[in-house]
């Protein structure tokens, strides 16, 4: 039931195009993999389907606060990740508990291409048990989105649209408006699209989140105009080809870090439990780097995760 009941879950925190290559890979994954939970040695990654991202060249903005000289928190994510919205009391959370730890927030490319809810269904038509037992699992509420989905079934309502490039623009423009709130902006747009159902894919749905880091007196058109910025342009393909470089072959959110000195210990990878990534960020903190990493339900769970 658990398999099933996740098993479309599991592979929208790929993107697209790796989720296809997973596919043509079933077969050599369930004769190395007897158990659907269990990870491949690192012999057995597969190989990417296609060269890692380069990071376009500049002009970057630079980030508000000085993350190479200090200890933070490296997180990858995704406004469309369902998993990453479960996961999002996990990292505020950890955030509050740690407020020493910044938190560097990367947008990624979960879908890389433009996909509708009811193009979801179909690719995956059992979503909607699946979408109830994400809730069941985190505690994270997908009611009003489930109703989205069922309205663009009917007809009734928007066939709402998920493309994460597209999405990577607006978070970047807010970060540069109002520094130093980048999780709480990633988590403000997957609550709207998740918890409300809301198209966040849309200009007035974005001003209206970004309001809730403007100023008084912030012009009407200020996201907008950032969002034209070039420089802030460069800033959001910058920041998804960064995440995909960090995680390497297989795009997988969420991905957790502790930065520090130059140097990355991996944290989380797919969504854990509170508990698990506390004990692996406790034993980070105190120099223990071997521990185990706090591997998660995103990641292996129908048995066509090889790497």
């Amino acid at each position: 039931d658990l398999l099933n009941a996740i098993q479309a879950l599991s592979q929208l925190s790929y993107s697209p195009s790796a989720r296809r290559y997973i596919a043509k890979k079933q077969p050599l994954c369930q004769q190395k993999n007897q158990k659907s939970f269990s990870i491949s040695q690192p012999g057995q990654r597969a190989a990417p389907p296609s060269p890692p991202a380069r990071l376009p060249a500049g002009p970057f903005l630079p980030r508000p606060k000085a993350y190479a000289a200090a200890m933070n928190l490296l997180y990858l994510t995704d406004v469309f990740c369902p998993w990453c919205y479960g996961f999002a009391p996990v990292m505020r959370r950890l955030a509050a508990e740690h407020p020493e730890l910044p938190v560097r927030v990367l947008g990624g490319n979960l879908m890389d291409e433009p996909q509708t809810l009811t193009g979801m269904l179909e690719e995956y038509p059992t979503i909607r048990e699946f979408f109830a037992r994400l809730q069941e699992t985190t505690g994270q509420s997908t009611e009003h989105f489930r109703q989205a989905l069922e309205q663009a079934v009917a007809g009734t309502g928007p066939d709402l649209l998920m493309h994460s490039p597209a999405m990577n623009l607006p978070l970047a423009a807010l970060r540069h408006l109002a520094p130093g709130h980048e999780l709480e902006q990633m988590e403000a747009f997957q609550m709207a699209f998740y918890a409300q159902g809301r198209d966040v894919m849309a200009a007035g749905e974005q001003a209206a989140i970004a309001a809730a880091w403007l100023p008084a007196g912030t012009p009407a058109d200020a996201l907008a105009a950032a969002m034209a910025d070039p420089a802030i342009r460069s800033a959001a393909r910058h920041d998804a080809a960064e995440a995909e470089e960090v995680m390497g072959e297989f795009l997988l959110y969420p991905t957790l870090y502790l930065e520090h000195d130059g140097q990355r210990t991996l944290l989380a990878r797919g969504y854990s439990d509170y508990d698990s990534v506390r004990a692996k960020l406790d034993d980070a903190l105190r120099g223990v780097r071997e521990s185990p990493v706090a591997q998660g339900a995103a990641c292996g769970l129908d048995g066509k995760c090889c790497f």
